[in-house]
C-alpha cells in the first residue's frame, strides 16, 4: 500500500490556508493516481501543490479490527 499526501495552497497569499488530502492506494497503480492528481491540480502558477508518496506498512480499522486491504473497504 502507498500513502500520498497532496498539499495545495488556496492562493498565492502566504496567510491563506492550505489543504491536505490523504489518499491510500492499494489496488490502483500509484503512478496513475499521481498523474491524475497532477492533471487536475495543474494551473501553472505558484501554489499548484506538492505530492508526497510514502509506503504504508499497515492500516487498522479501529471499529472492526480489520487490517490491511480489508480495513480500507467501507462495506457494511
Amino acid at each position: 500500500m502507498s500513502w500520498g499526501a497532496v498539499r495545495r495552497r488556496a492562493s498565492r497569499n502566504t496567510t491563506a490556508a492550505s489543504r491536505l488530502i490523504d489518499i491510500v492506494v492499494s489496488k490502483v497503480p500509484v503512478r496513475s493516481v499521481i498523474e491524475a492528481a497532477k492533471k487536475v491540480l495543474y494551473t501553472g502558477h505558484i501554489g499548484d501543490g506538492k505530492i508526497f508518496v510514502y509506503d504504508v506498512e499497515n492500516v487498522v480499522k479501529v471499529r472492526t479490527g480489520e487490517e490491511g486491504y480489508d480495513a480500507l473497504q467501507d462495506v457494511e
